[in-house]
């Protein structure tokens, strides 16, 4: 008798399939929900506790276990993050992945963690299908979230795409303004 249960070990295809988009759908809906506990937190949450739920998105929202994020320099000072700004950097951050995963045609992406002294900076591109910015402002929100995520924080946001050339969005946020 065909196993019917919905498992990932089901002979038939769908139903692994089905099973397959369910466990990602739960993984995600739990990765929220941590993010969301994470980012309320008001005891202080420093830099290296950023950079490592960056990475665990990227890898959740991307579906690609193997991409990585490659932070310079590789070794940094933790330092105490302000509620503001690690709520911004971080939901932008999750919105430029969400952008890619549903807009780039293609998952491949490199992304890029710059820590100075006195700021960070993220940098996602990825090889997909490109837009052209300035028309892409009626069609949803998410530029004008990032665009409003780094005003919040005194950062900036650049996004430098083209149809058919791919799309690098550079988010940048000084640190002095975190403790808000």
């Amino acid at each position: 008798m065909p196993n019917t249960s919905g498992s990932e070990h089901s002979p038939d295809e769908d139903s692994r399939n089905d099973f397959e988009a369910i466990r990602r759908a739960a993984e995600e809906a739990s990765l929220s929900m941590r993010d969301i506990v994470w980012l309320i937190q008001r005891e202080p949450i420093g830099l290296k506790d950023l950079v490592t739920r960056m990475r665990q998105s990227l890898r959740t929202i991307l579906h690609q276990p193997d991409l990585s994020l490659e932070v310079e320099p590789a070794e940094f000072l933790d330092r105490p993050l302000g509620l503001l700004f690690r709520r911004h950097v971080f939901l932008a951050f999750k919105e430029v992945l969400n952008n890619v995963r549903k807009h780039a045609r293609t998952r491949q992406a490199t992304v890029k963690v710059e820590i100075k002294t006195d700021r960070l900076r993220f940098t996602v591109r990825d090889e997909g299908g490109g837009f052209a910015p300035e028309e892409a402002g009626a069609v949803g929100h998410g530029l004008s979230n990032l665009k409003r995520r780094a005003s919040r924080v005194s950062g900036c946001v650049r996004i430098d795409s083209a149809p058919g050339k791919g799309t690098e969005v550079t988010f940048e946020a000084p640190f002095s303004k975190s403790h808000s």
